[in-house]
């Protein structure tokens, strides 16, 4: 699905779900001329029900490119790897995001 994102808007995605992460390049655009024109989405995949857009820090790596990009891609398309650093990246950690609510008790002073 990532390659379909990705290609279809011309985006970089990446996907930061539990146990994995992934960038996904297009697989048939020329890439901008400038690294700053080319659109980066981070989303990342909480408990398999949905999905938060993430903001990436400047000049942060990127994670793996997904296997199948090196397989899939047009000639066109290559440039897209180009000034980037790509990486594993370590799963990220369960956050519990169950909101804990403190009891007031109104009858004491």
């Amino acid at each position: 699905m990532g390659l379909l994102v990705s290609t279809a808007f011309n985006v970089i995605l990446v996907n930061l779900s539990h146990g994995s992460a992934s960038a996904f390049l297009p697989l048939r655009s020329t890439p901008p001329s400038s690294l700053h024109n080319r659109l980066i989405i981070a989303m990342a995949n909480e408990r398999n029900i949905y999905w938060v857009r993430m903001r990436l820090r400047v000049n942060a790596p990127l994670p793996s490119l997904y296997p199948s990009w090196d397989r899939y891609v047009e000639d066109c398309a290559k440039g897209w790897r180009d000034g980037f650093v790509f990486r594993d990246i370590a799963p990220i950690a369960t956050v519990d995001h169950e909101a804990t609510i403190p009891v007031v008790d109104l009858d004491t002073p």
